[in-house]
């Protein structure tokens, strides 16, 4: 998205382009999480969108932004007009550096109790940095049902997108 764009429902196409131009979503995956988001809500969608799509955590701050789920929330921050700052580009970062805090321990052969609980308190902060985004949405009612709103029609542009170019 190299040029400025003037009106949300020009974001909401250009984000859902993006979201099947660059494989991130295929169809079936599209038709799938407008189901969730409509019928269980956002948080739902997110886990399901956690369970299904590509990634994991790594060290390395390229490789996690190459995976799709990332990817996903990176394209929806260009929504970040709703949020007044980028909630995920700035903790990508911090959760490579927790994946390789934990590499550490886990590379030792025999971990002491202190060791094993300093793994999990570092992937119990990873994952809340990861979900960080749905924590702030959900601290502000409207803000959560304007973002399903938003979220639920750029799924449908991105079908209509994804059955126009043919997967």
């Amino acid at each position: 998205m190299t040029q400025e764009i003037k009106n949300l429902d020009a974001l909401i196409n250009r984000i859902s382009f993006d979201l099947v131009n660059e494989k991130i979503l295929d169809e079936n995956q599209i038709n799938k999480m407008l189901g969730i988001l409509t019928n269980d809500g956002v948080y739902a969608w997110w886990v399901y969108s956690k369970k299904e799509l590509e990634w994991k955590f790594t060290n390395n701050v390229d490789i996690f932004r190459r995976y799709n789920l990332i990817k996903l929330l990176l394209i929806l921050e260009k929504l970040n007009f709703l949020f007044n700052k980028k909630i995920i580009e700035d903790k990508i970062s911090e959760i490579c550096k927790k994946q390789s805090d934990i590499d550490k321990l886990n590379s030792k052969k025999e971990k002491s109790e202190k060791e094993k609980n300093e793994i999990k308190k570092l992937k119990s902060e990873q994952n809340e940095l990861l979900n960080s985004f749905f924590h702030y949405l959900s601290e502000d009612l409207s803000l959560l049902l304007f973002f399903r709103e938003v979220l639920e029609k750029i799924l449908i542009y991105a079908r209509y997108h994804a059955k126009a170019m043919g997967n």
